[in-house]
């Protein structure tokens, strides 16, 4: 029969002693400490899931598209409370802060990506950064369309039910999984962006592609609505992005617990940029 141990603490020095008990006791205080630690990241990544559907829709309707690497989430809450509460100039601000610290990355990205459109890409860039914004506007916009055509199928514009159902199929081919799938699904929805001119959600102080690219909207020249269709461009340029990645997980499926790389980014509350809404209203 097995017997036990014989106890150690009649060999061990009182002072010696008294330092494994206060060791043993900050293990198990680091442990519960650790535990309500996890415990709140859970529910912080939670709440972000929830709440994201609704935050970029409300940037969507204020003319702003998240970049999906550089947009740090936590910042969300904040800036789309803005516009939400009415302060849609403040919101404009922090989101013109916000591309314009990204401007070379972007640019960056998208010449490595549609190296075909980099020269125009990169001439409408420039445009930007002379202030030129009557120039940058529209190719923006324009090569966001062929962008998204290229990878969709299919013109993002069109209001046609048949059309936007295949808009819808083709997202769900490119298999967009947690937090990309409402992202990439915004593009089907209707927005004041894509909204038509002649609909009674047309909204003439919108950034809004027919308007412009058509002659109707001939003040739209402003870095508010410069980096408004550099956010679309390059939201329309991860679509190309989610079609490369998706390919590689039919190919070679993704390890259990990847996580997707999200750069850091930084929102802030005031930056100089000429918002075309006057405060209290919202560009939807």
């Amino acid at each position: 029969m097995p017997t036990s141990l014989p106890s150690l603490d009649p060999f061990l020095d009182p002072e010696l002693r008294k330092q494994f008990e206060n060791v043993g006791r900050c293990i198990r205080e680091w442990n519960a400490d650790l535990t309500k630690s996890f415990a709140k990241i859970a529910e912080g990544l939670q709440r972000i899931q929830q709440q994201f559907p609704e935050q970029i829709l409300v940037l969507a309707r204020n003319g702003w598209f998240i970049s999906s690497w550089h947009t740090p989430l936590t910042g969300l809450t904040s800036v789309t409370k803005l516009f939400s509460t009415g302060k849609t100039n403040q919101g404009h601000k922090v989101m013109c802060q916000h591309f314009s610290e990204l401007l070379d990355k972007i640019a960056a990205e998208l010449a490595t990506r549609h190296p075909e459109r980099a020269v125009i890409i990169g001439k409408a860039i420039t445009a930007h950064q002379r202030e030129d914004y009557e120039l940058s506007v529209p190719v923006f916009l324009a090569q966001a369309d062929g962008i998204a055509k290229e990878i969709l199928g299919v013109s993002v514009y069109t209001r046609k039910t048949a059309k936007r159902k295949k808009i819808e199929e083709a997202i769900a081919r490119l298999n967009p999984k947690g937090l990309e799938n409402p992202m990439l699904s915004l593009v089907a929805g209707d927005l004041p962006l894509t909204e038509s001119t002649d609909s009674v959600d047309y909204a003439p102080n919108s950034l809004n592609r027919h308007a412009i690219l058509h002659g109707i909207d001939i003040v739209y020249g402003s870095k508010l609505n410069s980096l408004r269709a550099l956010s679309w461009l390059q939201y329309a340029s991860h679509f190309k992005e989610a079609a490369w990645w998706s390919e590689r997980k039919a190919k070679q499926p993704e390890p259990t617990g990847a996580a997707n790389p999200r750069a850091s980014g930084s929102f802030v509350t005031e930056a100089p940029c000429a918002a075309s809404a006057p405060e209290g209203s919202a560009d939807s």
